[in-house]
């Protein structure tokens, strides 16, 4: 019972534990298989990335590039050629409130576009969110530039309306 109990848990908190790999992110982002309804994850799919912004900018600098390669080649696997995904882009708590939440905007649209583009996903599949300096990875005071909170949140939002899912067959790709 207690494996049972640690698994579920491990189950609600993929992205603490994710590889760094395509592989990893995949298994990350694809919903959790479970023979009994009872045990079904309420909360979507999610994979909760560091990267590696410069502090204010909007910039898809090299080491930002490399980090959004897994994710990337991720996104293209087979089996999410029908989901949708949501890009949140948060930041630290550098600046105002109004500014973190535009810059975040362009971060998450900067990121969609740089996926669309190299790795071929359709835009109509990823939408960017720009959250500013709401959910705090880690709490700090104003102006205080902590890279953990520069980062991008990946959550799996289900089938799109072109899913190959059939009305009648629920499973956990086609709810």
């Amino acid at each position: 019972m207690t494996k049972f109990f640690l698994l579920a848990f491990l189950m609600m908190m993929p992205s603490a534990y994710a590889q760094s790999t395509a592989s990893g992110y995949v298994q990350v982002l694809s919903p959790a298989v479970s023979t009994h309804r009872a045990h079904t994850r309420a909360v979507p799919p999610s994979l909760d990335l560091s990267i590696p912004f410069p502090s204010n900018t909007a910039r898809l600098s090299p080491e930002v590039l490399e980090s959004l390669k897994p994710l990337g080649e991720a996104l293209q696997h087979p089996s999410f050629a029908h989901t949708r995904f949501r890009i949140e882009s948060h930041t630290d708590t550098i600046g105002s409130r109004v500014d973190a939440l535009h810059l975040t905007q362009i971060r998450a649209q900067l990121i969609r576009d740089h996926l669309v583009a190299q790795y071929h996903l359709s835009a109509q599949r990823l939408e960017p969110v720009g959250m500013g300096q709401e959910s705090l990875a880690v709490r700090t005071q104003s102006n205080v530039a902590d890279i953990r909170n520069r980062r991008v949140v990946i959550i799996n939002q289900g089938a799109t309306n072109k899913s190959p899912c059939i009305a009648s067959l629920k499973t956990p790709l086609c709810p």
